[in-house]
């Protein structure tokens, strides 16, 4: 093991405040096909589709991604009594079981990690092995296939995942083709075989798959119709109707949906968000159309735990920093100055504390739901959120990496490290928390318990070579509640 880094100090600024603030499966065979909506199809929806086809299912991307895991890994050390076990998927150094070309991981069913390449002279949608990570079955995507791309995910009742064909016109300029979504094709997730395909007769503004059930959006001129489904029979369990705005007066009417957490964000010229178990329209914000070429959608909408925030307003052309933050019911609750800094992890302890970037990423600051007020801040020089766990926060800083208090923003442990990349990926899952740096020419993971700080084990990061004068670097995730790592467009898969 590496030498214990030394321990690190920041100042903490406390903001005064008079209030008081306490912390409170297997698939059928066959085919079937049917229809849904109406013949009005027009090309204008194809950006909307574009943004929901490359919604990767990987939780890291650029800047630190977090995400929670599961399990019950146990590593206890020599000698040493129960208080000191540690528990969890990122208990022990990691090592390489396989990699494999690809791009996205569709989803993990039982044995089966499906996974999707676009970036190839053969693009295809396959089922691997979990554990050695061979090819059990493959299915063309594109000219070749039953479908041209997939949505991330799949519904779990028989396990599905869920593409789509693309029917190809020419509209406009000569030689400018657009594209409209054909026919939803099911796959099984068993043995690649298409099960189900849905006609589409109406734009699509994409389809997420939420445990059994799809949620859809279908377009009929100005008006968007989000409904969720059970797919292999289409029995719909809600539907609800949103009015579209056109980002411009004569434009085009656009949509694209997404799920986060508990909400549908229906993100476009008209922005809505919705209760994802019963349909209810929670908030809506149409474009401000009184500004020549405007380019914003209604509002921006970030969802955390316990709610979502959401930044409508527009000064000289730029988006105001000024948002609201609303609960679970669409209820507004105070102002936020910034925007929301709440981590992918997250316990949900100390709800009435929200964090927040006022700056742009330079200073995390704690809010007081209940007020508005500001009750601390503390700089974070290009560093990111990690995780909120038992009324703490996880954050990379610098070189450092701290854990401070929600309520109060005072220090509860920092330890720096060793050629830290404060914007790479990080990941915890409650007891555990590893953390990308660079030192020796290798990339290395550095693991430290998350109660106290202390260093638990270093490694060089799986499928990694020695870094020369231009690498990639690599990007931690989370599949299935198990860490992977990205190197690239390889999948590395973990043990």
């Amino acid at each position: 093991m590496a030498a214990r880094p030394r321990d690190w100090m920041v100042e903490v600024e406390l903001v005064e405040d008079d209030e008081d603030v306490s912390s409170a499966p297997s698939a059928t065979p066959g085919r079937s096909s049917r229809a849904l909506g109406s013949p009005d199809a027009t090309a204008d929806d194809a950006d909307g589709r574009a943004q929901h086809v490359h919604r990767a299912v990987r939780w890291a991307t650029a800047g630190v991604a977090v995400a929670v895991l599961t399990g019950a890994i146990v590593l206890a050390e020599r000698g040493q009594g129960a208080d000191t076990m540690i528990i969890g998927p990122l208990a022990e150094p990691f090592t390489e079981a396989w990699a494999t070309p690809a791009d996205e991981v569709q989803a993990v069913v039982g044995d089966v990690v499906v996974v999707r390449s676009v970036a190839s002279t053969t693009p295809a949608l396959r089922g691997l092995d979990a554990a050695t990570g061979e090819t059990l079955w493959s299915v063309p995507l594109n000219v070749r296939g039953p479908a041209d791309t997939c949505a991330a995910g799949v519904t779990l009742d028989p396990p599905t995942a869920w593409c789509w064909r693309e029917r190809h016109w020419v509209e406009g300029p000569p030689g400018r083709y657009t594209l409209s979504q054909e026919a939803l094709v099911g796959i099984d997730v068993a043995n690649g075989q298409v099960v189900t395909e849905l006609e589409m007769t109406a734009p699509s503004a994409g389809q997420v798959a939420v445990g059994d059930d799809l949620v859809m959006g279908m377009r009929t001129e100005s008006l968007l119709t989000v409904m969720r489904v059970e797919p292999h029979s289409w029995r719909v369990s809600w539907s609800t109707n949103v009015p579209l705005l056109p980002r411009t007066g004569g434009g085009l009417y656009r949509a694209n949906l997404d799920v986060r957490g508990d909400v549908v964000v229906v993100r476009g010229p008209t922005t809505a968000v919705l209760d994802v178990e019963d349909g209810r329209l929670l908030a809506r914000w149409d474009p401000p159309t009184e500004l020549v070429n405007a380019s914003f959608d209604g509002a921006d909408v970030a969802v955390a735990e316990g709610g979502f925030a959401a930044w409508s307003l527009e000064v000289d052309g730029q988006r105001d920093a000024k948002g609201t933050w609303y609960d679970a019911d669409g209820r507004p609750v105070v102002e936020i100055e910034g925007r929301l800094a709440e981590p992918a992890v997250s316990d949900g302890s100390v709800p009435r504390v929200l964090l927040v970037t006022p700056d742009g990423g330079r200073t995390l600051a704690g809010v007081d739901t209940t007020s508005g007020a500001t009750l601390w801040t503390t700089p974070l020089e290009e560093g990111e959120v990690v995780a909120r766990h038992d009324g703490a926060v996880l954050l990379t800083q610098g070189r450092a990496l701290r854990s401070i208090e929600v309520l109060t923003g005072l220090e509860r442990w920092a330890r720096e490290v060793d050629g830290l990349r404060a914007s790479l990926t990080a990941l915890s899952d409650g007891h555990t928390v590893v953390v990308t740096s660079l030192r020796d020419h290798e990339w290395t993971l550095d693991a430290f318990r998350v109660t106290d700080g202390e260093p638990l084990w270093f490694t060089r990061v799986p499928g990694t070579r020695e870094v020369s004068i231009v690498t990639m670097p690599p990007e931690l995730a989370v599949v299935a509640d198990r860490p992977v790592v990205w190197v690239g467009r390889t999948l590395v898969w973990l043990d």
